[in-house]
This record gives structure tokens, C-alpha cells and sequence, in this order.
């Protein structure tokens, strides 16, 4: 089964994370799955949801937005991801 991989840039940190299967909440607070350090992200700011194939991105109402190729996401709509896309958390 194909490993889906991410890669985050933000001015807070740059790194590759490996999607595992199921939910992960991405967001500011130490305690979730993958913390972003920047106050312009929410606690609770999106989720992905992978299969190990597919991997969705949903916005959790977050207070700054969630963009996918400079296009916020409408929260709670699932958005699925492709390789190439650019993901911004926040402004």
C-alpha cells in the first residue's frame, strides 16, 4: 500500500509527516496529532482523513481558514488531496 507523505511549510516549520491511517487533527495545541506552532492557527484548525490511498482535507471552522492552492476550504467539507497542492493553515 502506497505511503501518503506531507509536507509542511509554514513560517513556523518545514518538515515531512507521514499520513497514517484514520484521522489526524492538525492544529495549534501540543496535545493533537500534528501541532503547528503559529498563533494564526486554531487549537483544533483541520483534519486528515486517509485510507492509505485517499487522503481528504476538512477546515474544523477554524478562525483563519484553510487553503488549498490559495482557495479556502468551506469548513466541514471534505477536500480531497492530490500530489502537487499547495496547503496553507491560516492567513
Amino acid at each position: 500500500m502506497p505511503q501518503i507523505r506531507l509536507t509542511i511549510l509554514d513560517p513556523t516549520i518545514a518538515r515531512e509527516f507521514d499520513v497514517p491511517l484514520g484521522i489526524t487533527i492538525i492544529g495549534r495545541e501540543l496535545s493533537i496529532n500534528l501541532p503547528i506552532p503559529n498563533p494564526q492557527v486554531s487549537r483544533r484548525h483541520a483534519q486528515l482523513i486517509s485510507d492509505g490511498q485517499i487522503c481528504e482535507l476538512v477546515d474544523l471552522g477554524s478562525a483563519n481558514g484553510t487553503f488549498i492552492n490559495d482557495e479556502r476550504l468551506i469548513p466541514q467539507a471534505p477536500r480531497t488531496l492530490e500530489d502537487g497542492m499547495r496547503l496553507r493553515f491560516g492567513p
